[in-house]
C-alpha cells in the first residue's frame, strides 16, 4: 500500500504517509501558518518513505466536522495532488477516525472536537457501531447526552436474558424520555418504549 493521509480538521495539521512497510508521520501545532506549511510537511513525510506523489495508490483525509479553514486547506492540498497524479482521494468523517483505534473497547466512546464558543462537535460510539451521527452541541447539552448514553449502556446493552432486556430497556427508554428531553436519544427511546409496550405488553 502506497498512501497519504491528511488531517487538518483540528488546529494541528497531521500528516503521514506509507510505503509497504515504511511509515512517515509529522504533527505541527502552528496556528495560522498552516497554509504556508502543508505542502513542505506532504513532501517531508513523503520523502522519508522514499515515495513520490505520482506512486500513491490513494490519499484519505479527513472530511470534518471541524475547522472549516483547516477543511478546506487539506481538501485544496489532496485535490492538487489527485489533478496532477490521478489517484483517488476518500474522505473519512473526523469523528469516527478519532474513535476507530477503540471499536473493540466495550463502554461507550465518545469523539469530540472542540468547535469554540462553549460548542463541540460529538459522536457517541458502542462497540465501533454508531449510537449517533455528528452532533453540534453545548457544554449542558454534551453532559446530558453523555448521561443518556452511558445510561442506555447500561441498562440495555449489557443486559443478559430476553426477558430482563425487554424489561431494563423499557425503564432505561422511560427515563431518557422523562429525563432527557433535548437529547438525540429522545426520539429513539420514545419509538422503542412505544414498541415494546405494544409487542411486550404481557412482562412486567
Amino acid at each position: 500500500m502506497k498512501a497519504l493521509a491528511i488531517d487538518s480538521a483540528v488546529t494541528c495539521i497531521s500528516l503521514a504517509a506509507c510505503n509497504q512497510q515504511k511509515k512517515s508521520s509529522i504533527t505541527l501545532d502552528i496556528g495560522m501558518r498552516q497554509s504556508e506549511k502543508i505542502i513542505p510537511a506532504i513532501e517531508y513525510v513523503l520523502e522519508q518513505v522514499e515515495l513520490d506523489a505520482s506512486q500513491l495508490d490513494f490519499i484519505a483525509l479527513s472530511g470534518g466536522p471541524g475547522s472549516f479553514t483547516g477543511l478546506r486547506l487539506g481538501f485544496a492540498a489532496a485535490k492538487g495532488l489527485q489533478l496532477s497524479t490521478g489517484c483517488p482521494v476518500y474522505s473519512i468523517p473526523t469523528l469516527k477516525a478519532q474513535a476507530e483505534p477503540f471499536s473493540s473497547w466495550p463502554g461507550i466512546v465518545i469523539s469530540v472536537i472542540d468547535a469554540k464558543k462553549d460548542r463541540f462537535y460529538i459522536q457517541i460510539f458502542s462497540q465501533g457501531k454508531e449510537v449517533t451521527g455528528a452532533l453540534d452541541i453545548g457544554v449542558e447539552d454534551s453532559a446530558k447526552d453523555f448521561d443518556a448514553a452511558y445510561y442506555l449502556k447500561g441498562q440495555v446493552l449489557e443486559s443478559k436474558s430476553p426477558v430482563k432486556n425487554v424489561k431494563e430497556a423499557k425503564k432505561a427508554y422511560k427515563h431518557v424520555i422523562d429525563s432527557y428531553p433535548q437529547s438525540p436519544f429522545w426520539e429513539r427511546s420514545q419509538n422503542r418504549f412505544t414498541y415494546l409496550n405494544r409487542f411486550y405488553f404481557d412482562i412486567r
